[in-house]
């Protein structure tokens, strides 16, 4: 059983997932992405090896097929959970490349129910 969302297809319950790239259809682990970001009517992946990529889709459609493990902090932001190494003043996330983002009020009270449901919190 599948989920499609125009170009973007997930696998329920499963760790890949394809993107349309302009020309081709690639294959991703969803663990090697680090965040998402919404640029327009596009959005910029992220990866562990330092590359990008960008799809001509919504934040929104990858939304509603990354649901493990995936979290939305801002209009324009996206992130896999396990990247996430801190949260500064309830404002800003670092993710373990260092890359750090703002986190929206109206979100951050989600993202710290996320967090707990995927990780014990001390």
């Amino acid at each position: 059983m599948t989920s499609r969302k125009g170009n973007i297809i997930g696998i329920p319950d499963s760790q890949k997932i394809t993107i349309h790239d302009y020309k081709e259809l690639k294959i991703f682990d969803t663990e090697e992405i680090i965040y998402l970001e919404a640029n327009g009517r596009y959005t910029k992946v992220y990866f562990k090896n330092k590359n990008q990529i960008i799809c001509a889709k919504l934040l929104k459609d990858f939304e509603s097929v990354l649901t493990i493990n995936f979290t939305r902090i801002h209009r324009s932001y996206m992130v896999n959970i396990s990247c996430i190494t801190k949260i500064i003043d309830n404002k800003i996330l670092e993710l373990d490349d260092g890359t750090k983002l703002p986190i929206a009020r109206r979100r951050f009270y989600l993202l710290k129910k996320r967090i707990s449901n995927s990780m014990p919190i001390v």
